[in-house]
């Protein structure tokens, strides 16, 4: 009877309690329990973790081996006949962080690699940065990188190759170059000076999506090699080759080259620019030009198929020395004044045959030159085939050692068969005391016409336009 009395007395006193918003000492006792358990857990995890980077300098990780063959489809297998990186690496502690090294051989050279990373664990993640670098062994190339990363957030890496010399003599290329199959190509001594700078990131780790910029520029650049026993030379040659990318979308930049000097198929080009866009399968010239024996040459929209290096254009001529032009055909001997105009199509295949269109260049109307021949053989010669006399070929020789033109015309003329030929055109007036005499006659020169013109090309003689 007095226990069951009791109960009513404990009931009111926890209802009173729980009115008060307190918890019965049993309630409490559960739910520390229960945090106990929560904080021990939590501990172990973020041990486990932080714990992590301490077992991985401990592990002997096994030999990396990757296969780059499928991003080196476009490079000839001769020049890199191995196509694979290997590498070993090893983690240790350094400083406050940690330093990662590898060594290994990449397209059959040797690299070395270190990385120093500092990571921090925060309670809702892990943050990282630090800085590498990467060395190609006993050649002068290398990059080095800073970068920063956390999780669940993103990454970010800024890469940089400071100015460093191009140049043949470096041991990384010269073994590129050795194993070249063109021989004028592993003859070539070049010098210069190369930059790179690249940065890539990626704002979420897991949902989002990489960008990146990569910029390389290329400055001083002198090189030379000889073809047949003809020089060709190029100085001061630079361009600045730029390029971004969204996930696999890639865009190249517009890239504009100049070069002061090229020498080579005995003729001299000097500030040779040329502004160039990659498309898809080629890349197009959309304007190039150079100052030539004292007038210009300019080129517009040239596509060029890199792989094969077809090409085709036109060259227009603006008021360029006759003489210094002339210089050029074999056999000529003399000097001339006046300007000449014209246009030269052309188109390139596999990199060394030269096939011409119409080409032709014109003296400028209404313009007089003079010309002077010290030997006119080579004309009176070809006139005489074509059935003059002796006497007047003797007429004409006396003519051409001081002549005033009103009109010189050079031209390629297709012949029938298919072959092509160069035509001179001359009219004009030869003066002797009170006597003046004119001047109007076409000789035209048969022959393979690298042996007409003074090119180091070899170039296809067949027809390939009308004459314009």
């Amino acid at each position: 009877m007095g226990k069951e009395e009791e109960k009513p007395v404990e009931y009111a006193a926890e209802t009173a309690a729980e009115a008060a918003g307190e918890r019965p000492a049993s309630g409490l006792r559960r739910w520390k329990r229960r945090l106990m358990a929560l904080a021990i857990v939590v501990a172990v995890l973020w041990g486990l973790v932080a714990a992590i980077p301490h077992c991985l300098c401990l592990i002997t990780f096994p030999e990396v081996f990757v296969d780059l063959s499928p991003n080196m489809k476009d490079t000839p297998p001769e020049l890199f006949p191995d196509q694979t990186l290997t590498a070993k690496y090893g983690i240790s502690r350094q400083g406050g962080g940690y330093e990662i090294t590898a060594k290994g051989r990449v397209v059959g050279w040797p690299f070395t690699a270190t990385a120093h990373v500092n990571l921090a664990f925060r309670f809702f993640g892990v943050e990282a940065d630090g800085s590498a670098e990467v060395r190609l062994d006993g050649s002068q190339y290398g990059v080095t990188a800073t970068f920063s990363a956390s999780v669940p957030g993103g990454w970010s890496a800024d890469v940089q190759m400071p100015e460093v010399p191009l140049a043949d003599s470096d041991p990384f290329l010269r073994s590129i170059l050795a194993r070249h199959p063109d021989e004028i190509v592993r003859k070539i001594i070049f010098d210069g000076i190369i930059s790179l700078t690249a940065h890539a990131e990626q704002q979420r780790i897991f949902r989002g999506i990489p960008q990146w910029q990569a910029k390389a520029r290329i400055k001083n650049l002198d090189a030379s090699v000889e073809k047949d026993g003809k020089p060709l030379r190029i100085e001061n040659f630079r361009i600045g080759v730029g390029a971004k990318g969204v996930a696999e979308h890639i865009d190249i930049d517009p890239m504009f080259a100049h070069i002061d000097r090229v020498e080579g198929a005995g003729c001299v080009l000097t500030n040779t620019f040329a502004s160039i866009r990659a498309t898809e399968t080629a890349f197009l010239v959309t304007e190039a030009g150079a100052d030539f024996c004292g007038g210009k040459l300019h080129l517009y929209a040239l596509f060029l198929d890199p792989k094969k290096l077809n090409a085709g254009a036109t060259i227009y001529i603006d008021n360029v020395d006759a003489g210094k032009v002339l210089s050029h055909l074999n056999g000529f001997k003399g000097e001339a004044s006046g300007t000449l105009n014209g246009k030269i199509p052309f188109r390139l295949a596999n990199g060394n045959e030269l096939h011409f269109g119409g080409c032709y260049l014109h003296s400028v109307p209404g313009e007089i030159g003079n010309l002077k021949l010290y030997d006119p053989t080579p004309i009176t010669d070809n006139l005489m085939l074509s059935g003059l006399t002796k006497d007047s070929t003797d007429n004409v020789a006396n003519a051409l050692s001081d002549l005033d033109y009103s009109a010189l015309k050079i031209g390629l003329v297709p012949e029938e068969d298919g072959q092509m030929a160069l035509s001179m055109k001359l009219e004009g007036t030869a003066t002797r005391g009170d006597i003046v005499v004119p001047v109007s006659f076409t000789v035209t020169f048969h022959g393979q016409i690298e042996q007409l013109i003074n090119t180091g090309l070899r170039v296809a003689t067949r027809k390939e336009h009308k004459q314009q």
